[in-house]
């Protein structure tokens, strides 16, 4: 088994050093730094800012299965080390939750009340390595199964009446671009909405506004990490302050 595999980055992750800046922790660039190659692939994704931050009163972004036809655009980075087992996909998840938060002291696990680490494969890895893909997908629904009492797919969904973009087994429900074919599976952070009645281009800009919280709309864009009401928003934003 030698798997090509990566990750799907959108926000902060990509260009912030560190989870928490109070705490001058750095591991976010050390994740970056330890575990993926240098070269970017942007890639399209259906993404939109639709969630308030735990951290800072501005909207992040989230995957939404009803934006595939406004699709926004991502980030993906390959693995740096080898991907030869399912402990090795299981390691990564763990570094890339420990990153983002979730896998912290006091929850060692990859997926938490707001957001999880998901698997995103291939359509087509199932015909380039069947044993691998049975493999994989069995192990990765294995540890999903130890949440079913507390991860629940149904609100991973922005608007009432659209799919969750991960299922119960933690396999993330988007469609698969062309421009990923060369890789076997990625993992992504999957984020849970905020219920609001709803995150207009205003209601973003506002927030944003009032909170002086340019930093993440500006470094996604200049990132080259966006959605595709950026536009639109950029126009609210007061960028006097």
């Amino acid at each position: 088994m030698n798997l090509n595999a990566g990750v799907i980055i959108i926000g902060s992750l990509y260009w912030d050093d560190h989870f928490d800046k109070s705490k001058n922790d750095f591991i976010r660039q050390l994740w970056r730094q330890n575990n993926l190659e240098i070269d970017d692939l942007y890639v399209p994704l259906p993404i939109c800012y639709g969630r308030k931050s735990n951290r800072r009163e501005i909207f992040t972004m989230i995957y939404s299965s009803s934006k595939e036809q406004h699709l926004g655009q991502g980030i993906v980075k390959k693995f740096k080390l080898p991907i030869n087992s399912f402990e090795d996909v299981e390691y990564q998840a763990i570094q890339l939750a420990k990153a983002e938060g979730i896998y912290t002291e006091r929850n060692t696990n990859i997926s938490s009340n707001w957001g999880s680490v998901g698997l995103l494969i291939n359509p087509i890895f199932h015909l380039r390595d069947r044993e691998a893909f049975e493999n994989i997908e069995k192990n990765w629904k294995l540890l999903y199964s130890k949440f079913k009492n507390t991860f629940k797919s149904q609100t991973y969904k922005f608007d009432s009446d659209e799919n969750p973009v991960i299922d119960n087994d933690g396999i993330i429900k988007i469609k698969w671009h062309t421009t990923l074919d060369n890789y076997d599976f990625l993992l992504s952070t999957v984020n849970v909405p905020i219920p609001v009645s709803e995150s207009t281009t205003c209601e973003i800009a506002n927030a944003m506004n009032k909170k002086s919280e340019f930093e993440y709309f500006e470094k996604n864009r200049k990132s080259n990490i966006f959605t595709f009401l950026d536009s639109e928003i950029e126009k609210k934003l007061n960028k006097n302050k």
